[in-house]
């Protein structure tokens, strides 16, 4: 009888320790720990393919660690578009590029690249857009916003949003014929910044060699619902688009012109030939940006090789970020700085 009670002391005790062992996993007030990452730098370049295919090519994506100062390839694909987009989302691992449907889908049905996204943990391609025949720009915000600048059937290059989950795709579309150069977003204020032309004038004045059409400068909140006029340039470009929180690096009238977008005070203006390629750093106080070995050799420079470099404000002297011999750098080299965050 003495047995039978303690055994069932002992069964007792094990069924409480189990029910407190498992409400304890499931414990919210326990801590959850967070996988952080730090700010980075990503971007894309090229390798010769070892396909007999001459049109095709390895493209690499690339991530810097701006705190530890280490670099990495991320991501390796065939690329088969005019030159590599591609972006790391360390957020959600992914990596969204560009690339064709097929080898031949103008002719099958009047649509070329389109935009792509890598699962990094499944392993897993999923194409993300169906309209487009041509990629220009790829920002991811977070796992559920994507903005894009891409070329539709009309030629004519847009504004677009897309949620990689439900595959939704929302167009901010000026009225025909206007077309937009460059976007660019601030991540802090949440806008979208877009340089906006006439693309019948602009072919005129390639056809006449005459000045540029004129320029207007829009902002949009992330809904892509409230549009603001920001600057207008009449007979020249506007590019060289950056901004952060509410202050935008950009090329107008002649010279790179640092400005609050709300009061359009210049805050601070540069007459060197900075590369249209940049972004803002982390602290505001400079920007990073893609220099040829030609224009580097002339810059306060530690080498002259092509890479990217950072520019400071204050002192106007560049420093290497990412110099590797051997890489094969595209016509418009593509590359965004990526906040710090947690892993979703």
């Amino acid at each position: 009888m003495k047995h039978n009670a303690l055994l069932c002391i002992s069964i007792a005790s094990i069924t409480i320790s189990s029910l407190l062992i498992f409400s304890g996993c499931n414990d919210p007030s326990q801590p959850v720990t967070e996988q952080k990452y730090d700010s980075y730098l990503s971007f894309a370049t090229t390798e010769e393919s070892p396909m007999t295919d001459s049109y095709l090519a390895e493209g690499i994506v690339h991530k810097v660690d701006l705190k530890s100062k280490e670099s990495s390839e991320i991501f390796q694909y065939h690329h088969t578009a005019m030159y590599p987009l591609g972006v790391y989302d360390e957020q959600t691992n992914s990596v969204y590029y560009s690339k064709e449907v097929s080898g031949n889908s103008i002719e099958e049905k009047g649509l070329n690249d389109q935009i792509f996204v890598h699962d990094l943990t499944a392993n897993t391609d999923t194409m993300l857009t169906d309209d487009l025949i041509a990629v220009n720009d790829i920002i991811p915000i977070d796992e559920n916003t994507v903005f894009f600048l891409g070329a539709r059937r009309d030629g004519l290059l847009v504004l677009g949003k897309l949620d990689p989950k439900t595959k939704e795709v929302q167009y901010w579309k000026e009225p025909t014929p206007l077309t937009t150069r460059e976007i660019c977003v601030d991540r802090e204020q949440r806008r979208v910044y877009a340089a906006v032309f006439d693309d019948e004038a602009e072919y005129q004045s390639m056809r006449t060699d005459g000045p540029d059409p004129d320029y207007t400068l829009y902002s949009y909140d992330y809904d892509l619902a409230d549009r603001r006029e920001i600057l207008r340039q009449e007979k020249g470009r506007i590019s060289g688009l950056c901004a952060r929180d509410g202050k935008l690096f950009l090329k107008y009238d002649s010279s790179n012109k640092l400005i609050d977008a709300q009061t359009k005070e210049v805050l601070f203006e540069s007459e060197k030939d900075i590369s249209k390629e940049r972004c803002f750093s982390e602290d505001g106080k400079g920007i990073y940006c893609f220099l040829w070995e030609e224009d580097a050799s002339g810059a306060e420079t530690t080498g002259n090789d092509t890479g990217i470099y950072y520019f400071d404000f204050e002192t106007q002297a560049y420093t290497p970020v990412f110099i590797k011999e051997g890489v094969d750098w595209p016509l418009q080299p593509n590359f965004q700085l990526i906040p710090a965050g947690v892993k979703s």
